[in-house]
């Protein structure tokens, strides 16, 4: 029977009559229950094992008896154990000359010594030990001190340590050094370990708010071993939290590599935090810090699925070297334009005239320059709000000059430099106009042979005059279809390409020929891409820029539009690879004018859209018909020889050409009027007739 503490595991449920060991003063006893320390009178906690009081526990005592009471009743199966730790270390009774001493004293004085034994005997008592501790230590000691850096060793298996403090405390005394001190060591001995094992954990527990509070796990940090491969161990150590009443496990890992966030959880950095990279070199003290500008909203940045490069906004100017930029919507297809670039100059309100965004080409002449070889940007034609006008410039540079604007883009129309054409191509090009119904018609300017034509241009000239009308063609179908507007700059040969984006081309050209035609003319493009109908990337178009000349002071350049042809589409897995179903080039803007592929053609959207000379003095142009009465197409054919064309007045009524005389070499249809003789003839049948 031990002497220094009770111990009873109870049958039933129980309250008080629980019997302590003998003792001098009753701060001597720690009752514990279920091997958790209940405090005397005031209680601190619920939870003691598998027990959870209703309120804080606590027990009492009257002073010099020999049993206690528990402030709530205990259930069966709860262990109660109430041991004396007897104080080693100071006396409980002092004996001073000519006093009288009393069996009560002498009873404390020998019981002191007594107890202490017993104590000692059972191991429920070691008080305050200095030195080194070797074999068992049990008991309820309140303080252990040791040297020095000493070491606890549990003989056996230690199953459970319970301590019963609000703080553990390791010191260590010993000078700084670059190992660790003090440490605390979690060591799983259980044999080899295995990929996916995990060791030791330090837990976090705490009560809820339950009616019968209960004991929850918080948190925890513990170790998983990745690879226990001898001399290629990898380790990793996890956290998991307690998030909406279940375990997320883990929350974060942090691996050798780096930290791991788990799925939907975030990296969230305080005011003014940073992410800081050291980059290779640890010792200049020097690093990339990413910072965010205090937002006023919720911001999110996207990174997209793809390796590169971050590009950088320095003091107002993006830079970055690549050789393309791409733009990927996976929004459905819809009236809203998507993906976009925007433009945005807000440096407060503008001005007529002003200048805004631009895109612009860049290659390297022979000297190895860089040089602008063409540009789009957008200037202001009118700020006033609510009939604000904009228009879309296009500049290139020719013969080692700029040319400001080659072309421009406004609502009514396009708008062609001094001196600059538009050309259609050699087969199938049209001009095509839209009436009131917005329903497409078109006129066919037929090019004809150029066999005995100077230059091999055709040419016609607009009625003289400032009335409006309708053009009326005479002469042959031709085969060719294009409109010209000429140049006074001799043209150059045409240089072939294939598709390619690129802004910038930063290539070494000093050892290429001034004009290349096998690839090298290319500076790059934009492309446009979107998904088909069944789910594939496939292309829509492009515009790209050439270098036509790349002689230092006589670069020349264009800029080239590509569409798809309208077959079956690329499922495109490559955006540098060509595609087969890419009409390259559908127009190309050179210096000296705007070129159509074969086949291609120019629509105007409205029967009032013009297309338009400027003589200086007066404008001169060609628009389609309000209406169609046939309902069908029209077709303007140019004859093969150079005249004045015939038109209807706008006043009505077909104005004919005026001669003195019948014009050699008629044709049957043609008709004149004869200024002579103030006859409409007509040439029917081989010979003229008046008409009147």
């Amino acid at each position: 029977m031990a002497n220094s503490y009770t111990e009873v595991t109870l049958s039933s449920a129980q309250t008080v009559g629980f019997t302590t060991p003998a003792y001098v003063v009753s701060s001597h006893l720690t009752v514990r229950v279920n091997g958790v320390v209940v405090p005397k009178t005031t209680g601190v906690g619920k939870i003691f094992g598998s027990f959870t009081a209703t309120n804080n526990l606590f027990y009492t005592i009257v002073e010099g008896q020999t049993t206690i009471s528990f402030s709530e009743q205990l259930p069966s199966g709860a262990v109660v154990k109430i041991s004396r730790s007897t104080s080693p270390d100071t006396k409980l009774v002092n004996y001073v000359d000519n006093t009288l001493i009393t069996a009560k004293l002498l009873n404390e004085d020998s019981n002191q010594s007594f107890f202490l034994s017993q104590e000692a005997l059972e191991g429920t008592t070691i008080g305050d030990i200095t030195g080194n501790v070797t074999g068992n230590v049990s008991g309820s000691a309140a303080t252990v001190t040791t040297a020095a850096q000493p070491s606890i060793t549990s003989v056996g298996t230690l199953t459970g340590l319970d301590v019963s403090a609000t703080k553990i405390t390791l010191t260590d005394t010993t000078a700084g050094s670059t190992t660790e001190n003090p440490s605390l060591e979690l060591y799983r001995n259980g044999g080899a370990g295995a990929d996916g094992h995990e060791i030791g954990a330090v837990k976090f527990f705490g009560n809820n708010d339950a009616g019968t509070p209960e004991k929850i796990e918080y948190a925890k940090i513990y170790s998983e071993i990745i690879d226990n491969t001898d001399g290629t161990e990898d380790g990793s150590l996890k956290f998991h939290l307690i998030s909406n009443g279940s375990i997320e496990d883990p929350v974060m890992t942090l691996q050798q590599f780096g930290l791991i966030m788990a799925s939907g959880n975030s990296i969230y950095l305080g005011a003014n935090g940073t992410l800081s990279f050291e980059g290779t070199d640890e010792t200049n003290n020097l690093e990339t810090a990413i910072v965010a500008t205090n937002p006023t909203a919720d911001r999110t940045i996207t990174l997209p699925d793809a390796t590169g490069t971050v590009v950088l906004n320095s003091s107002g100017v993006i830079s970055e070297t690549a050789t393309k930029l791409e733009l990927t919507s996976t929004t459905a297809t819809s009236t809203t334009e998507n993906p976009t670039i925007e433009l945005y100059r807000n440096g407060g309100a503008t001005s007529d005239l002003h200048e805004l965004g631009a895109l612009k080409f860049f290659g390297q002449n022979d000297a190895n320059q860089k040089v602008e070889y063409g540009s789009i940007y957008t200037e202001i034609d009118d700020a006033s709000d609510g009939t604000e006008d904009g228009e879309m410039r296009f500049h290139l540079m020719t013969g080692g000059t700029v040319e400001d604007p080659v072309m421009t883009l406004k609502g009514y129309g396009i708008v062609m430099g001094a001196g600059n054409h538009i050309y259609l191509n050699s087969s199938g090009g049209k001009i095509f106009y839209y009436d009131s119904a917005n329903t497409s018609r078109y006129y066919e300017l037929t090019s004809p042979s150029n066999t005995g034509i100077a230059n091999g241009t055709t040419s016609f000239e607009l009625p003289s005059g400032t009335n409006n009308g309708t053009l009326a063609v005479t002469g042959a179908t031709n085969t060719a279809e294009f409109f010209e507007i000429s140049s006074a700059t001799a043209p150059t040969a045409d240089n072939a390409a294939h598709p390619v984006i690129s802004l910038y081309d930063s290539s070494d050209r000093s050892s290429l020929a001034n004009t290349v035609t096998n690839g090298q003319e290319h500076t790059g493009a934009i492309r446009w891409y979107f998904n088909n109908d069944a789910g594939n990337k496939s292309f829509l178009g492009a515009i790209r820029g050439i270098v036509r000349d790349s002689e230092d002071g006589a670069e020349r350049g264009s800029i080239e539009f590509t569409l798809p042809t309208g077959s079956a589409g690329d499922t495109v897995t490559d955006v540098t690879a060509a595609h087969s179903n890419v009409e390259s080039p559908i127009v190309t803007l050179h210096k000296y004018g705007l070129v159509m592929a074969s086949g291609n053609d120019i629509f105007f959207s409205a029967a009032a859209d013009v297309l338009e000379w400027d003589t200086g003095s007066h404008k001169q142009s060609i628009r389609g018909r309000s209406s169609e009465s046939t309902g069908g197409n029209s077709v303007l054919e140019l004859p093969d020889a150079s005249g004045t064309m015939a038109h209807i007045a706008t006043n009505g009524g077909l104005q004919h050409p005026s001669l003195s005389s019948a014009p050699s070499s008629p044709v049957n249809g043609q008709t004149y009027y004869n200024t002579s003789t103030h006859k409409l003839q007509l040439y029917a049948n081989g010979a003229w007739v008046d008409l009147n």
